[in-house]
């Protein structure tokens, strides 16, 4: 027998409540603002049936670190026990993400990514200005700091260790993932 909802959830097609039914959350594609609702929202519908462990399944090039810092703190603050598979790919705030789950895997192949976020965030129309490169940069260096600090709980590596390697801007193999801490087990 199939549940309805009182009120439709515009973030969460019927194949993502069919998921959802079972326990599972898909974070596939972008992390925007459309995914943070998208997990609010199902997270919302979790917390009516009290609050279940869950499995999120990650395939994403990553997104907007603010947006993936608000993702990580409602995964973190989940009552219920939540289990994170890399799938394919982890990139980015995915693998920021990923660190929020409390049992972390990955499928075999699956390669996942961490980098420095000052990289990957200036744009021709922010460099032309140079106040806007300085507020930029602050923030920016302010997020890296708070990423790094999740890494380095996750990983029990050093906070130096972490900056060393995220200033690489590398690409590990589920195995390198696992060796590093940032899973806790291979698919």
């Amino acid at each position: 027998m199939e549940e309805r909802y009182m009120w439709k959830y515009e973030h969460i097609d019927e194949t993502r409540q069919q998921l959802l039914s079972k326990g599972i959350i898909d974070l596939s594609g972008d992390i925007d603002e459309d995914m943070a609702m998208y997990i609010r929202e199902s997270l919302m519908i979790l917390a009516t049936k009290g609050n279940p462990d869950i499995k999120i399944i990650i395939t994403s090039n990553g997104g907007n670190v603010g947006v993936g810092l608000a993702i990580y703190d409602m995964l973190r603050i989940y009552p219920g026990r939540v289990t994170g598979e890399a799938k394919s790919f982890c990139r980015s705030m995915a693998t920021v993400i990923l660190q929020a789950c409390d049992h972390r895997m990955a499928s075999a192949n699956s390669k996942i990514k961490i980098h420095n976020v000052l990289v990957k965030d200036l744009s021709l129309s922010v460099l032309r200005n140079p106040q806007k490169i300085t507020k930029l940069i602050a923030s920016l260096e302010a997020d890296q700091k708070i990423i790094n600090n999740i890494y380095s709980l996750r990983t029990g590596r050093s906070l130096k260790k972490i900056t060393r390697e995220s200033d690489k801007d590398i690409i590990m193999t589920a195995q390198e993932a696992l060796e590093f801490g940032l899973i806790d087990e291979i698919i």
